[in-house]
């Protein structure tokens, strides 16, 4: 590497390649285990030595974790629920939950939202690939017809809205998260029209490393 001119490496836990045509490289020593921290002391010496810069990856596989990220500190996703009611009328009602929550439990609040919804709010066609925009989950983005990873053209296609096509104007939403207690409970007078209650919070992805050479482990991913 020095007499290449190369200046430095990095060491990145990551097992083999994923694609089936590849030759698969065998699996080394568990990372942060003793004989890889042993390897790691040498190679840091041997750089040193020659005057090469080491950097390292914190964490083993393509996805950065370990077993110490917990669900607060993996990545995350928007999740929501919606409720329609019609107004007016004083509410004191629970919200329901957001579904697919993170081992079905695994919740964060960030804010509950009114929407006054336009009186022509039903023929108003929803965004097409809805549900991959809204990374609702990271699986239902379609591969490449190569099979080359995924299809993210698909998932960034702009797509044409008609002039003043819209369910509500954001002049008519109302942040309602004060009326709403701890256990989801919303007490408020709601005022005339038909409105969309949203609560939004959010909740761990569920992905987990992949790539990594300890291939039992199943860890949580921050990324």
């Amino acid at each position: 590497m020095q007499a290449a001119g190369i200046k430095g490496a990095i060491i990145f836990d990551a097992g083999s390649s994923s694609y089936q045509n590849m030759e698969k490289t065998k699996a080394g020593p568990a990372f942060m285990g003793a004989e890889w921290q042993e390897l790691f002391h040498y190679a840091c010496k041997v750089a040193d030595s020659l005057n090469l810069e080491l950097s390292l990856n914190i964490g083993s596989g393509w996805n950065d974790g370990g077993p110490w990220v917990t669900p607060e500190l993996a990545s995350q996703k928007l999740v929501w629920s919606d409720t329609l009611l019609q107004g007016p009328r004083a509410l004191d009602i629970p919200l329901p939950m957001p579904a697919k929550l993170y081992q079905g439990t695994f919740y964060r609040p960030i804010v509950t939202l009114a929407v006054k919804l336009h009186d022509n709010y039903e023929k108003v066609q929803q965004l097409e690939n809805f549900e991959i925009k809204a990374v609702h989950s990271i699986y239902s983005i379609p591969f490449t017809k190569e099979g080359l990873g995924y299809d993210w053209n698909l998932f960034m296609k702009p797509e044409a809205s008609p002039v003043h096509e819209a369910h509500a104007d954001l002049n008519d939403i109302i942040d309602v998260s004060d009326k709403v207690d701890a256990s989801g409970r919303l007490r408020w007078q709601l005022p005339a029209g038909k409105y969309l209650l949203m609560r939004f919070g959010y909740t761990a992805t569920g992905i987990r490393c992949q790539r990594i050479v300890r291939v039992a482990a199943d860890w949580p991913s921050t990324t």
